[in-house]
């Protein structure tokens, strides 16, 4: 069985400071960044996450769950996940979610998230197909955007 679902619901008076680390964690399980290898190891099941609920703070609560991950309009400007990873990390993360989300193979999911990774700087393709001829890189990239 794979993990699908992190419910931190009830965990409400979590510090920030160890918020920050769990979510650091999750990140780098969803979507490991150092190397292409971890990037193609990544968790690409978990797709749903409760995070916790501060009554004292409730504009914060965010759950990453369901199709809609990046619904700017449905989402707070200020969530925990933002304030704890930066909005480019928090973003990264939503996108990650929202792929492991919809059905598809796991190497499907993997390239959508080194494509990603690629295009932020964090993953030099160039580097892992270093043997490739250069004038064949457009159609590389091609494939690792397609969602077939």
């Amino acid at each position: 069985r794979k993990l699908k679902t992190l419910n931190l619901r009830e965990n409400g008076f979590i510090t920030n400071e160890s918020w920050a680390l769990i979510m650091r964690h999750v990140l780098e399980l969803v979507c490991d960044s150092s190397s292409f290898s971890n990037a193609m190891d990544s968790n690409h099941t978990l797709s749903s996450l409760a995070g916790p609920y501060d009554p004292r703070h409730p504009e914060l609560a965010e759950d990453l769950t369901g199709p809609n991950f990046m619904g700017a309009e449905t989402r707070p400007r200020q969530s925990l996940f933002n304030l704890s990873l930066g909005l480019r990390d928090a973003n990264l993360l939503r996108a990650s979610f929202e792929r492991n989300y919809w059905v598809g193979s796991d190497f499907s999911k993997a390239r959508h998230k080194i494509l990603i990774l690629h295009i932020r700087g964090e993953l030099n393709l160039g580097e892992v197909l270093i043997d490739i001829d250069a004038s064949i890189m457009p159609q590389i990239l091609a494939y690792f955007a397609h969602n077939g």
